[in-house]
C-alpha cells in the first residue's frame, strides 16, 4: 500500500508525459498555469496555513538522516527514521516511515523531458495526474539552486500529498511527499523541510 501511494502522482506523471510528447504544447482547454518565478503563485492559491511555509534548501532546519536515494541527474536522504521501499518501477525510488501502520512515503523520481524549459507546463502535467482532486499551487521556490514548482493536496483521505518538480538537464526531476494527515502539520512540514535541505545535483 505505501509504495502503491508513493507512486501514484509519479507513474501518472510519467504516463501523462508519454501521451504529450514529453513537454509538448500546453492544451490551451485546460487553462494555462500560473506564472513561473520566484515566489510566484496560482491565482487560486490555497488560503490554509500551509501557505507561507513552502521549504527551500536554503531552510535553516536539521538535515534528515534517512536512507539516501538516489537519481540519474539528483539525489536526496529521506527522513530520519524511514527505511527503503523496494523499487517497483526503474524511473523512482521511495522511503517509508518505520514505525507499524505508517502509510509515510517519500519519493524521488525522474522522466524525461527534453528541455530545462516550460516549468508550467510540467505543473499542468502533473496536476492533470493527481490522484485526488486538483492540487493547489504554492509558491515556487529553489532547491539546492534550481528552480522547482510546489503542488500540495491530498491522495487519499487520510494522507496530504506534495509535491515538487523541477527541470534540470532535460529531466523532470521530482520530489513527492505522502504523508499521514494524522502527523500535525508541523511535523509534516518538518519532514519535508530536512529532506529538502539534502537534495544535491549531478
Amino acid at each position: 500500500m505505501n509504495r502503491l501511494t508513493g507512486t501514484a502522482v509519479g507513474g501518472g506523471l510519467a504516463l501523462a508525459l508519454l501521451l504529450s510528447g514529453c513537454g509538448g504544447g500546453s492544451d490551451a482547454s485546460e487553462g494555462p498555469a500560473a506564472p513561473t518565478g520566484s515566489g510566484s503563485t496560482s491565482p487560486s492559491q490555497s488560503s490554509s496555513d500551509s501557505a507561507g511555509e513552502t521549504p527551500s534548501s536554503t531552510s535553516t532546519v536539521e538535515p534528515a538522516t534517512g536512507p539516501l536515494l538516489e537519481a540519474e541527474h539528483a539525489t536526496m536522504i529521506a527522513p530520519t527514521g524511514y527505511r527503503h521501499i523496494p523499487d517497483m518501477v526503474e524511473f523512482e525510488t521511495s522511503a517509508g516511515g518505520s514505525r507499524g501502520g505508517s502509510i509515510d512515503v517519500v519519493t524521488l523520481g525522474e522522466t524525461p523531458w527534453g528541455s530545462d524549459e516550460d516549468l508550467d507546463e510540467a505543473v499542468r502535467l502533473t496536476t492533470r495526474s493527481w490522484p485526488a482532486g486538483r492540487p493547489d499551487r504554492l509558491a515556487d521556490v529553489e532547491i539546492d539552486g534550481v528552480p522547482a514548482f510546489h503542488l500540495a493536496g491530498l491522495s487519499g483521505k487520510y494522507t496530504a500529498l506534495e509535491e515538487y518538480g523541477a527541470l534540470y538537464q532535460g529531466d523532470l526531476v521530482y520530489f513527492t511527499f505522502s504523508l499521514d494527515n494524522i502527523n500535525s502539520k508541523a511535523k509534516r512540514r518538518a519532514a519535508i523541510e530536512s529532506s529538502l535541505a539534502t537534495v544535491r545535483w549531478r
